[in-house]
């Protein structure tokens, strides 16, 4: 005759079956995996590999080869890059300012002793912007104003240009879930997530997962949704910046203000040598970068 089961044992049976899902639970049911487990300290050796067919022992070899390379000149080429492109901001912004249009993006000719042309590359301004503006000051606009007067634009034309231009008005953005069910870092120490933010984190992760639970209250909208700083610039600035200007050092402050990406690109080298003659060069190109003699 078997056993009947205690009633402790099948409470603990049904108990399982029926608990709550914790908020891993949860996060890992919206990203369709099971709950992760927890990882172990012990550190695990890693695998080494040292046989290979020899097509994909020679792209190996190659890939090191050219990396260290790479590495060597890498710096220097940073360095030198941003240089160039800034030594060429203003040259292509006093053609902007004496035409009263924005240019073209202009192709670049560097020429020789003998005038003809020997590099080339393109100097390309776009519109996409990461404004120099501290969205923490208590007066935003009187902040811009004051670094525009200061690098030498009217009042006027400083005031008309942060009213017509840019949108310093701040978004609600929502914490992540993360942040909610865990906490955060704040500096160098670690904020663990109340309560209250877990039980919001836990309500924002059933509705994603079209389960039923209750609305948020005020209390934890607060708790999930917070204002952000935020600065949109017009499109289309670029058309108008030259009415923001009595010279080309006005425009060149408004452009660090609206601090946009711009940059050299299409590089061509030595575009009148023979092969012979362009890959000397190019080895002592190489030589100076990594500092290294290639001709010994």
């Amino acid at each position: 005759m078997a056993k009947a089961k205690s009633a402790k044992s099948a409470k603990k049976k049904s108990g399982s079956k029926n608990a709550t899902p914790s908020l891993d639970d949860l996060q890992a049911q919206l990203a369709g995996t099971t709950k992760p487990k927890a990882k172990g300290k012990k550190k695990k050796e890693r695998l080494t590999l040292d046989e290979f067919p020899e097509v994909t022992r020679d792209l190996i070899e190659e890939f090191v080869e050219k990396k260290t390379v790479l590495d060597l000149v890498e710096k220097p080429f940073d360095e030198i890059k941003k240089a160039a492109k800034d030594a060429m901001l203003p040259i292509f912004v006093d053609r902007w300012y004496d035409t009263g249009a924005l240019p073209q993006n202009p192709l670049l000719h560097v020429k020789d002793e003998d005038g003809k042309v020997d590099h080339e590359c393109m100097f390309q301004l776009t519109e996409k912007f990461y404004p120099d503006i501290d969205l923490g000051s208590d007066d935003v606009e009187a902040a811009v104003i004051k670094t525009l007067t200061d690098a030498g634009v009217t009042q006027e034309n400083a005031e008309l240009f942060f009213e017509k231009e840019l949108d310093c008005a701040p978004v609600n953005s929502m914490h992540s879930i993360s942040r909610l069910s865990k906490g955060h870092k704040e500096g160098k120490e670690w904020i663990g997530a109340t309560n209250d933010e877990k039980r919001v984190a836990e309500k924002i992760l059933k509705f994603a997962l079209g389960q039923e639970t209750e609305g948020l209250t005020d209390e934890e909208r607060a708790l999930a949704i917070y204002v952000e700083p935020n600065v949109t610039v017009s499109s289309g600035v670029f058309q108008r910046l030259h009415t923001y200007a009595r010279s080309p050092d006005d425009m060149i402050a408004l452009i660090k203000l609206l601090n946009p990406v711009y940059y050299l690109s299409k590089a061509k080298f030595a575009v009148n040598d023979n092969p012979a003659e362009r890959n000397e060069r190019l080895t002592g190109v190489v030589s100076d970068l990594a500092g290294i003699d290639l001709e010994d």
